[in-house]
């Protein structure tokens, strides 16, 4: 069965595309892919004086340098093999 995943245009014009990579290598790993929502709070953090992306992803913490970071919260809907990113604002 073939996987299907969409973007809105919202999270297309926030978010740059190596974030948005990352983040659906999260929502579908085989751990979470079968969850019917997934939500992610995105904000700045700051480590050793530089401000770096916290990403909160159902019961994980992550962080991801080398961008510049945003504050948004995100969705991922699934519905059978259809995924769809959102900003959940």
């Amino acid at each position: 069965m073939t996987t299907t995943i969409s973007v809105s245009p919202e999270v297309i014009a926030r978010l740059p595309d190596m974030l948005v990579a990352y983040l659906w290598q999260l929502a579908l790993d085989d751990k979470y892919r079968g969850y019917p929502v997934q939500t992610f709070m995105l904000e700045p953090m700051s480590l050793s004086g530089r401000e770096i992306q916290g990403i909160s992803h159902l019961d994980e913490e992550r962080r991801v340098f080398g961008l510049a970071p945003v504050t948004c919260r995100l969705r991922v809907l699934n519905s059978g093999n259809r995924y769809r990113m959102t900003l959940a604002e």
